[in-house]
């Protein structure tokens, strides 16, 4: 899916980038290839018109739906019964008397 910013610069999305922020690739020409972050990017989608902005978005929007139908994001694991393999849960009165034990001695003198 290609656009253009106001500045006639055709822009793509790239692949994932081994950087912490996404890369956009800009041609400023065939033979140029300029690499920005997402953050840039935002920048000059900033300075465009809210009419530029409205196109923006309707060119991007399409792209995004197949992107998500052709790679739907991966199931998450389950929290539930993440601590199973530890046993069985300290009851209560377990945990009140382990409280009341290392408490005992709060507040001491020697600190």
């Amino acid at each position: 899916m290609f656009g253009r910013n106001s500045g006639g610069d055709d822009f793509v999305k790239s692949g994932k980038n081994a950087e912490a922020f996404s890369t956009v690739r800009i041609f400023a020409g065939e033979a140029e290839e300029k690499f920005v972050s997402l953050q840039e990017v935002l920048n000059l989608a900033l300075q465009l018109s809210t009419v530029e902005k409205v196109r923006l978005i309707q060119q991007i929007a399409p792209e995004i739906e197949r992107e998500l139908i052709d790679n739907p994001p991966t199931p998450r694991k389950s929290l539930w019964g993440l601590c199973a393999d530890l046993g069985q849960a300290p009851s209560e009165s377990e945990i009140d008397a382990v409280r009341s034990e290392e408490w005992a001695n709060f507040p001491r003198e020697d600190i």
